[in-house]
C-alpha cells in the first residue's frame, strides 16, 4: 500500500466520521455539505490534482 493510498484512506475515514457526527448532532445540512466536499479531498489526497509530467518525446 502506497503512502497516497494510506493518506486517502485516512481522509475518507475522517470525512465519514465527520458526516456521522453531524447527523448525530442533527446538523443534516452540514452533513450533506461535507459529503459533497469529501470526494474532492480524496481526489487531492490521491494526487489527481497534480499537473501532468511533461515529456519531450514529441517529434
Amino acid at each position: 500500500m502506497t503512502r497516497a493510498h494510506i493518506l486517502a484512506s485516512v481522509v475518507l475515514v475522517g470525512v465519514l466520521a465527520w458526516i456521522v457526527y453531524s447527523v448525530v448532532q442533527g446538523k443534516y445540512l452540514e452533513a450533506v455539505a461535507i459529503s459533497c466536499i469529501g470526494p474532492v479531498l480524496a481526489w487531492f489526497a490521491l494526487g489527481a490534482g497534480k499537473a501532468p509530467k511533461v515529456e519531450d518525446d514529441e517529434d
